[in-house]
């Protein structure tokens, strides 16, 4: 399916988040994004009234982290991704998702840190793409990463 240039896109959405430190080393936080699209004009009139393609209702994050950089600093965060539409005429929905990370870091002498994150702690699979000719392509694996940070 060939794609063109939209005549007019309705965008309307909102962001919050709500944050809060019960101690000095302590934090919590959500936060929501809403957002609505729809296809208000278009030369192809089966696409008015549809969603933009590959652009979710909703999304959520919640977040927890210790900031104590002597010790240990560590950061705790969900990600939840409702469904979206890989095509314009939203007909091939890519399921929604819910992912984790962790980040952990230590600093050492006061220029350094050394650190490692684990994205998609759990190791789900979850469906980023689908294509109209049955291909789907799925989120990254778990994946640990790490490393040395010096400040100079």
């Amino acid at each position: 399916r060939q794609r063109d240039n939209i005549g007019r896109l309705l965008t309307a959405g909102i962001e919050t988040e709500l944050a809060f430190r019960p101690y000095p080393l302590w934090s919590f936080s959500v936060s929501h994004v809403y957002d609505h699209t729809e296809i208000l004009e278009s030369d192809d009139p089966e696409l008015v009234g549809k969603r933009q393609r590959q652009t979710p209702l909703n999304q959520f994050v919640v977040r927890a982290a210790c900031d104590d950089h002597s010790l240990l600093a560590f950061a705790l965060q969900g990600r939840y991704v409702s469904r979206l539409f890989d095509d314009d005429v939203n007909k091939l929905p890519s399921g929604d998702f819910f992912v984790m990370d962790l980040h952990l870091s230590r600093e050492f002498m006061r220029e350094g840190e050394v650190f490692v994150g684990v994205e998609n702690l759990l190791d789900r699979v979850y469906e980023v793409r689908r294509s109209t000719t049955g291909y789907v392509e799925v989120g990254r694996p778990r994946y640990v990463h790490g490393g040395i940070r010096v400040r100079i």
